[in-house]
């Protein structure tokens, strides 16, 4: 469940009627799910991205992006960043913990930190 998606619905929003931008709606579902593991990933794009973006803000939670301008894309951060922006020029970091579990914190032990 995408739950950036799922916080517009609530408001009885779809994305098109969003008035707000991606930090906003990224840091509203930081303080939704509060309870949960959160952080917030900053992708820059040094060119722009083919949305004419110059960056983008989305809501890591329990170690999954929620992202409403990419649903379906609810991965852990290096994964979404591979597949929905494949072959942009981009630079991303991590902004707070991410809690990984099982076999994938332990692949990936230190490496998103």
């Amino acid at each position: 469940m995408n739950l950036a998606v799922a916080s517009l619905e609530a408001r009885g929003l779809e994305l098109a009627d969003f008035d707000g931008i991606c930090g906003e709606l990224a840091d509203d579902l930081l303080h939704e799910h509060e309870a949960l593991p959160c952080a917030l990933l900053w992708i820059d794009f040094p060119s722009g991205s083919r949305e004419g973006w110059s960056y983008h803000m989305v809501a890591i939670i329990d170690g999954r992006v929620h992202d409403a301008w990419r649903p379906g894309f609810e991965f852990e951060p290096e994964r979404y960043v591979a597949e929905a922006f494949p072959g942009e020029e981009l630079e991303w970091e991590i902004c707070g913990e991410v809690d990984l579990e099982g076999d994938e914190a332990a692949d990936r032990a230190g490496e998103l930190y």
